[in-house]
């Protein structure tokens, strides 16, 4: 990275191409060469893209310059070409953009902030300079040499970036001249306190044992605790969306929750013999969601009064939970959080972008095990006997990296690992190990959380495989058209150095048959049991084809191990385009009358 050393006068220094080139990293795109003349901006899908060098130090930037040229167009709205950006823990946003839009425009960004500059254009095949020199207390813009607009520098720090949105663009001839500033600013993290349990009801007459799991003639399998009797998870997922037929999770959140309704939900899937409900227990982030903006406090009182109404409605009918603790807290007091943690982390990677920063920063796995102890301890303070109708804690409901994202972005990033130890991306294999390296510490840091709260809980997580996109499952996150995620390895996860108690893989007819890819589950890898966290068919086949696709996914599951399922969905009916609901067509019934699953566990 940029370190502002070596040759330079009063704290200024001055870097080139070759200088600058093996520094980048990009969020929301690509850099698919790592050739030391041109950089490459490929952006994903519709989304704006920025590439940016990884600078140590805050600096002021004095001239940013380089010659852009469009490679591809592919919408005729496209955009490219020299930006300033703020950073958001590592998500950038633009302060001002400069560049080519429609036509060879030559166009300033955001325009609603400017004056109208679009009028001039250049030839299509044409080349253009782009240069902004910092003067005082504005930035003046230069087109190919003449000036074009001034523009007032803010108060806060900018960083020096390239965009491109529905085109492909390369860049070149880099000049960059920085000034250090300093900055001694310390935040000092202080843990929130408990929020006080809701204590409006008795504490449950009825108990549900624990699920526990047992080692015999080398196979794990779920038993009650009290009768050592084998638990073998059968049931649906739950979703209730924010605004119904639209919109995330939101089973929970105080302005969607509907007592009546969860009960006769629960009701129909204990008649039909459903044992396991699994719910997404942190949905919508927002006032009406889990997390509380009061300071002081982490959790929303009232929406924890929902998630325990749901606990003790499910212990009466007999069904167990697996609550999705889905994705970091970003929401009221754990904006700050986040940050004052950042602020004090050494390991987060400056090469980290976007999405896959929950993953890799220590700050964000610190912020989500807080989040995750809190919730679990404000259960237990409540009514520790609802702890056991919990099956499993599930730390994420599908997992999966980015390769649009640093570090998978480009291919020069030398990455700061959780031991303090660096690899390079430069390789498939090393991607690959890296990949595998951060997903498993990331999986142990926060199970060690939940376990810190509930000794006893089980712990697990969500994923599907990498036949989804009909890739190897050791792909290393390269460049290949598809699906720019990409879920981590079964072996992994479900591995001999994984603290997870199982994992929990999804099964749909990726390949349009019922087929079930061995090498993609990596049967005979994977360590921990496994469960059908999510299997479901898509309405693009007749009810009857769906119905026997169905059941052929269940028969190959169990006959690779496998020790549960759980149907995708019990009622997403609003939305056409998702798989066949539970509760039409007698789906409900066909798949839990389907008693094959038994031949499993006799021996």
């Amino acid at each position: 990275m940029l370190s502002l050393q070596g040759t330079c006068e009063e704290g200024v220094a001055s870097y080139h191409t070759q200088e600058l080139i093996p520094l980048w990293t990009a969020t929301k795109g690509y850099i698919p060469s790592s050739d030391k003349d041109t950089l490459q901006l490929d952006p994903r899908g519709n989304l704006l893209a920025f590439a940016y060098p990884v600078i140590e130090r805050i600096s002021d930037i004095l001239i940013w310059e380089s010659i852009i040229q469009i490679r591809e167009r592919k919408n005729e709205n496209y955009r490219a070409g020299l930006a300033l950006i703020t950073m958001d823990i590592n998500n950038p946003k633009l302060f001002l953009g400069i560049g080519l839009t429609q036509n060879n425009r030559i166009e300033i960004y955001p325009s609603d902030h400017y004056p109208p500059t679009n009028s001039s254009t250049i030839p299509i095949t044409e080349k253009i300079k782009i240069s902004i020199h910092m003067n005082n207390s504005q930035y003046m813009v230069f087109i190919n040499g003449q000036h074009f607009i001034d523009i007032p520098a803010p108060k806060n720090t900018l960083l020096p970036a390239v965009f491109a949105q529905f085109c492909s663009a390369t860049f070149t001839e880099f000049h960059l001249v920085l000034k250090k500033t300093d900055n001694n600013k310390f935040h000092k993290f202080t843990e929130p306190n408990i929020t006080k349990p809701y204590m409006g009801a008795p504490q449950n007459k009825r108990t549900l044992p624990r699920i526990r799991l047992n080692e015999k003639n080398d196979k794990k399998n779920f038993i009650k605790e009290d009768t050592s009797e084998v638990f073998v998870p059968r049931g649906f997922n739950h979703v209730v969306l924010e605004h119904r037929n639209s919109g995330w999770h939101a089973l929970f959140n105080t302005n969607v929750y509907n007592q009546n309704e969860i009960e006769s939900v629960l009701k129909q899937i204990a008649e039909c013999g459903g044992n396991v409900i699994r719910v997404w227990a942190w949905g919508t982030q927002n006032e009406y969601g889990f997390l509380s903006n009061k300071n002081g406090t982490i959790l929303n009182p009232d929406y924890m009064k929902n998630f325990i109404d749901f606990l003790r409605k499910a212990t009466e009918h007999n069904i167990y939970v697996i609550p999705i603790l889905d994705e970091y807290p970003k929401y009221g007091n754990f904006e700050k959080i986040l940050a004052d943690l950042h602020l004090q982390s050494n390991r987060d990677d400056p090469y980290i972008t976007g999405y896959n920063c929950q993953f890799f920063w220590e700050s964000f796995i610190k912020a989500k095990a807080i989040a995750i102890k809190h919730f679990i301890q404000y259960i237990k303070d409540t009514d520790p006997s609802l702890l056991t109708t919990v099956l499993a804690w599930s730390l994420q409901n599908e997992v999966f990296l980015m390769n649009s994202e640093g570090p998978f972005s480009s291919f020069t990033a030398e990455i700061l690992l959780p031991d303090g130890s660096k690899r390079n991306v430069s390789t498939q294999e090393e991607r690959q190990k890296i990949y595998d390296i951060i997903i498993l510490n990331w999986a142990n840091e926060l199970t060690k959380a939940v376990k810190s709260v509930d000794p006893l809980a089980l712990v697990t997580v969500g994923m599907w495989t990498s036949d989804s996109a009909g890739r190897k499952p050791t792909n290393g996150l390269l460049f290949d058209g598809k699906d720019f995620r990409f879920p981590p390895r079964p072996s992994i996860l479900g591995g001999d150095e994984s603290l997870l108690d199982f994992i929990d893989i999804h099964i749909y007819p990726w390949d349009n048959t019922s087929k079930v890819n061995h090498e993609c589950h990596e049967y005979g890898l994977v360590k921990k049991p496994v469960i059908v966290g999510e299997y479901g068919v898509f309405q693009n086949v007749s009810v009857e084809q769906a119905k026997t696709i169905l059941i052929e996914f269940l028969q190959q599951a169990y006959q690779m191990g496998y020790k549960g399922d759980l149907y995708w969905v019990w009622d997403l009916t609003a939305i056409p385009e998702q798989t066949y609901s539970a509760i039409t067509e007698g789906f409900a019934q066909h798949v839990m009358q389907w008693n094959e699953w038994k031949q499993y566990f006799t021996k």
